[in-house]
């Protein structure tokens, strides 16, 4: 029984885990990015809340882990320097996850403060569209403010006890010194998403770390310089995680994007399915229900509605998750068409000709592409999928919105792959977990002009 269990954790480690440590993982990296793959570090640990204890400090190892992760990632990316010729690439493909529950001694003040959210949240006015979101519903900036008001902290009323309060007063610090190295370090980074029973609390401090880190820049001067001597600020640098089985997902990410451009912010959206599905519903289903000695049983769920916080089939959340690609292929058009404008020049009159024998010149032609390949982002998407049809329709709407060029082999015997340009590299991504679905990666592998 050991040894069958060591050879299983054995083959499970080669298969999926790139190393025990950031440190071993290297190699694979650079293997990969040979590959023009790029990487995703994920601190694979998952703390419950029956094992978790305010004495552990595996909180503060896993800070320290996630900051060796960011300089590892990034020395990565800055090794690809020399290929650029001493000139940074606007592009960098290195992500690092980062999920809250790891980062605190206790994940049950996630749960408290997202109770506290939904007990003393405020309707919206009626003119407002987000009042009927299901739950876990839409973030708001002054939910935040709950963890400064340390005078309600533990008095009866509040289930935010004053260490819990602590607690996530000290994550959040904690991830602002995380965003604000991978920001120095050209890394990008997603959050995680978790529990229902988390996710106000992670909504809000997604929502601050976005507007914070992911304020946009004045617009690009026509005629500013765009080589880079030093790694390029990431925009989007902070990533939200929609998952497309909860209910909400269409109207979180309708939110998402209106919130990004009123408050202006690039919004970065990293798209998967959803990976708790079994304990939500068994959550839900248990609010409520008596156990032996009728005594009620005991449940996680804090969700007010009648059903559970996700869909019931897969076939909805398939079909959610493949209208939020459209939806995001689209926004990412109509982003591409607004940094693309931003160097196309009318001349007076009087310079007519000047303008138009400069704009002749192949310098010209190559200054222009720089300039649109320096334009900001206000939107990037990681589609997070192991789904052929899903991965397929991504490459489909790049082409349909006129993003990609398919390209047939002169065989035919292979899948086309489609060809972007650098502007579109930089928004759209696809990611599957290493060692768990190559043939997606390599079969629709995408070309960069």
């Amino acid at each position: 029984m050991f040894e069958s269990s060591r050879n299983y954790t054995h083959t499970y480690t080669q298969q999926f885990v790139g190393g025990d440590t950031v440190d071993e993982c290297v190699p694979v990296v650079r293997t990969l990015r040979r590959a023009k793959q790029g990487v995703l570090f994920a601190y694979a640990v998952e703390v419950h809340e029956n094992d978790a204890t305010s004495a552990s400090n595996g909180h503060e190892r896993a800070v320290q882990d996630l900051l060796h992760s960011i300089d590892v990632a990034a020395d990565s990316e800055d090794s690809l320097v020399a290929r650029a010729k001493g000139a940074y690439p606007t592009t960098r493909h290195a992500w690092v996850a980062i999920k809250l529950s790891t980062l605190l001694p206790d994940p049950r003040a996630l749960t408290a403060f997202s109770e506290q959210i939904l007990s003393t949240r405020k309707p919206l006015p009626l003119t407002e569209s987000w009042n009927d979101v299901p739950f876990p519903g839409i973030p708001r900036l002054d939910d935040l403010e709950i963890l400064s008001n340390e005078t309600s902290a533990g008095d009866g009323k509040n289930v935010l006890t004053r260490g819990y309060n602590r607690d996530l007063q000290e994550l959040y610090s904690n991830l602002v010194r995380l965003c604000t190295r991978a920001k120095e370090r050209g890394v990008k980074v997603t959050i995680d998403a978790e529990e229902s029973w988390y996710t106000p609390a992670v909504d809000v401090i997604t929502l601050a770390l976005m507007r914070r880190f992911n304020a946009c820049p004045p617009t690009l001067s026509p005629l500013s310089s765009v080589v880079r001597t030093s790694p390029p600020s990431q925009q989007p640098l902070i990533y939200l995680t929609l998952q497309a089985y909860l209910r909400r997902a269409p109207s979180y990410l309708a939110f998402s994007l209106s919130d990004a451009k009123i408050h202006n912010y690039a919004c970065g959206v990293k798209l998967v399915r959803g990976a708790y599905l079994e304990g939500e519903i068994e959550a839900h289903s248990s609010k409520g229900s008596f156990k032996d000695a009728g005594r009620l049983a005991e449940s996680v769920s804090i969700s007010p509605d009648r059903v559970p916080p996700v869909w019931s089939t897969k076939r909805e959340t398939d079909e959610v998750y493949d209208e939020c690609v459209r939806v995001l292929i689209n926004e990412v058009r109509e982003d591409v068409e607004r940094c693309r404008g931003l160097v196309a020049f009318t001349p007076t009159e009087a310079s007519e000709k000047r303008w138009f024998d400069w704009f002749q010149k192949e310098e010209t032609k190559q200054w222009k592409r720089q300039q649109q390949q320096a334009a900001v982002p206000r939107i990037a998407v990681l589609f997070g999928t192991h789904n052929w049809k899903s991965t397929r329709l991504v490459l489909d709407e790049l082409v349909r919105n006129g993003l990609g060029e398919e390209v047939v082999h002169k065989t035919g015997e292979e899948d086309p792959v489609v060809k972007l340009d650098e502007d579109v590299v930089q928004r759209v991504t696809t990611g599957q977990l290493y060692g768990g679905f190559f043939p997606i990666s390599r079969s629709h592998h995408i070309w960069t002009h």
